[in-house]
């Protein structure tokens, strides 16, 4: 398959991914100012507002933890040395050694 080809379909797709990109962007800078700009009069409405974002931080809080624990974990496992990571072998008597029979 030549380059000229696919050359048109791959542009395409890229401007695509970039679009998306600068979509996602913007929607995150728009929810932050909207977050930031946002005054409720309601206090019953303040209150739930409040809770939820408590309950989403939180939320957040607790999986970034998680994954930290988790990277942590596994960079103990990949420094371990080897002898800590395998497995115990089981030690084994050599054969008991018979005595010469006696036969006359």
């Amino acid at each position: 398959m030549k380059f000229e080809d696919v050359k048109d379909s791959v542009r395409q797709d890229l401007a695509e991914a970039l679009t998306e990109a600068a979509v996602k962007d913007l929607r995150a800078q728009l929810g932050q100012e909207a977050l930031r700009d946002l005054r409720i009069q309601n206090p019953v409405l303040a209150k739930q507002f409040e809770d939820k974002i408590t309950e989403r931080d939180t939320q957040i809080r607790d999986r970034d933890q998680i994954r930290r624990q988790l990277k942590s974990e596994r960079d103990l496992s990949t420094t371990a040395p080897a002898a800590a990571t395998e497995p115990a072998r089981e030690a084994t008597a050599p054969p008991a050694s018979t005595p010469p029979s006696t036969r006359p």
